[in-house]
């Protein structure tokens, strides 16, 4: 049954799960922790994620590997359709995200088992969604990089270990060399930096390698933690660049206003629409903050700059060409996410219409509530931001053009992007597009490689000034039509 629908986006933008990581669940497990609490509390976190957030990530690692994952997941099976709940993993589908996997795991090991299951079992799942980048790459990269600091392993591991650390700085930089083709995680990397650890070290550098891999996730998909947990509490800094949800503090004050229980007991498409609720509404603004229901979370913007750098670099080594269109069409969908993170929800990637008939490349919910993509809302039907993604060398032509304007409707929206490697006519391209606009067609947008880089240099907090990414959009690529 399709989920209800309700007049409000959410509070939160993104909420990446974390705490359903395996490895991160069974050291809770081995140190005592009831499973059946573990389970309860990643019920409600889960439950308070999807109440507060437009969209739940859930790393795919953790939901074919954990057994508890699966448990707690496959409960909000309604909601798998609507998209707001979301396996996030570093491939195209979830059999060649198996694929991937089984190397990197011992055969007789738990996750080899799963991931060999998955190629001849049908799981039901929510929708997969590949990443843009490797955690494992993100992983190795924090590893090195953080014994460049003289006093690495003090901070680490604290005045203790004196003995074990002068082995572990000997042996740390030829982990990542070490591990091969197996997974950067704790059971494979402990050995080789002490044949024995106690404990406490081995939480150690359990927690580092989960910090670095959480951050990965976080940092991409620009998406807050679920904090303040109680079973699931745990040492490891979480950054709130894009806006946490403190579980207990939400959970008590829910509770002391006599609704908790309409959160336990609710269906998972009744859930989401709770957050209509004046009192449950009001319950999250306090909780949250004095941020208004609906507005999504502005990042720091300085902490990411180096990652929108990066994120253009990558685009531009993509050759042109059909054999890399899938590669092209999800580097510059996500970049543009990031670049538009205030005004803009999370892209969804092959978007179905017509019954499933046809798929839209990509198309961008508008949250905005003022300046530009308000204004682009309210006069050019923008409800959503429709695109189109052509890897050509070649100037887009009439054809493309119409292929985007065929895409809007008055449901969907009338505004849209086509995105393309290069313009080197940007006159005559411009003139098709006003062409179209002024029959009435649409308002289609053609952004080039550089004009992707020159907003993302520019990204910030919207506005109609020319240097902001918004007023630059507005400016240059908009006005001249309108």
């Amino acid at each position: 049954m399709p989920p209800k629908q309700h007049p409000n986006p959410a509070p939160l933008d993104r909420i990446f799960l974390h705490f359903f990581d395996l490895h991160f669940l069974d050291d809770l497990i081995t140190a005592g922790t009831p499973r059946a609490r573990l389970i309860t509390e990643c019920t409600l976190a889960t439950r308070l994620a999807l109440l507060c957030a437009e969209t739940v990530f859930i790393p795919a690692a953790a939901f074919f590997e954990s057994d508890v994952c699966r448990k707690v997941v496959s409960d909000f099976a309604d909601l798998f359709d609507s998209g707001r709940l979301v396996l996030i993993g570093g491939a195209d589908s979830p059999r060649e995200f198996a694929e991937g996997k089984i190397p990197q795991y011992d055969d007789s090991s738990a996750q080899a088992a799963a991931y060999r299951a998955l190629l001849t079992a049908t799981i039901d799942a929510p929708p997969f969604r590949p990443r843009q980048r490797s955690a494992t790459h993100d992983v190795a990269e924090a590893w090195v990089d953080i014994a460049k600091s003289p006093n690495y392993l003090d901070a680490l591991f604290g005045p203790s270990f004196t003995k074990e650390k002068s082995i572990i700085d000997r042996r740390w930089q030829t982990v990542p060399d070490g591990l091969g083709d197996r997974a950067f995680t704790p059971e494979y990397v402990q050995p080789l930096l002490l044949d024995e650890a106690p404990l406490m070290l081995r939480r150690r550098v359990a927690g580092h390698i989960n910090r670095s891999y959480f951050a990965s996730y976080s940092t991409e998909l620009r998406a807050g933690y679920v904090t303040d947990l109680v079973f699931l509490g745990h040492d490891i800094a979480l950054d709130d660049r894009f806006g946490n949800l403190p579980f207990k503090a939400l959970r008590d004050h829910l509770l002391r206003a006599a609704l908790l229980t309409r959160v336990l007991d609710a269906t998972p498409a009744d859930l989401v629409l709770l957050r209509d609720d004046p009192e449950v509404a009001m319950s999250i603004i306090e909780v949250l903050g004095a941020r208004p229901v609906g507005l999504p979370v502005q990042p720091q913007l300085d902490q990411l700059e180096p990652e929108l750098d990066a994120q253009v670099a990558r685009l531009r080594k993509i050759p042109n060409g059909a054999r890399a269109a899938t590669r092209y069409h999800r580097q510059v969908a996500e970049l543009v996410s990031q670049i538009f993170a205030a005004q803009l929800g999370p892209a969804i990637i092959e978007h179905p219409i017509n019954d499933g008939r046809k798929r839209l490349d990509v198309i961008w919910p508008n949250q905005a509530t003022r300046e530009v993509f308000a204004w682009l809302g309210s006069r050019y039907n923008a409800r959503n931001v429709v695109g189109e993604c052509k890897n050509y060398s070649s100037d887009p032509k009439n054809p493309e053009i119409d292929q985007l304007l065929a895409r809007f409707s008055p449901v969907r929206g009338e505004f849209g992007l086509l995105l393309c490697r290069t313009v080197k006519n940007r006159e005559r391209t411009t003139n098709r597009s006003r062409d179209a606009f002024i029959q009435g067609r649409g308002l289609a947008i053609v952004l080039d490689d550089d004009d992707v880089a020159t907003m993302a240099t520019l990204s910030r907090d919207g506005g109609w000034d020319a240097t902001s990414a918004t007023g630059w959009l507005f400016n240059e690529r908009i006005k001249p039509l309108v």
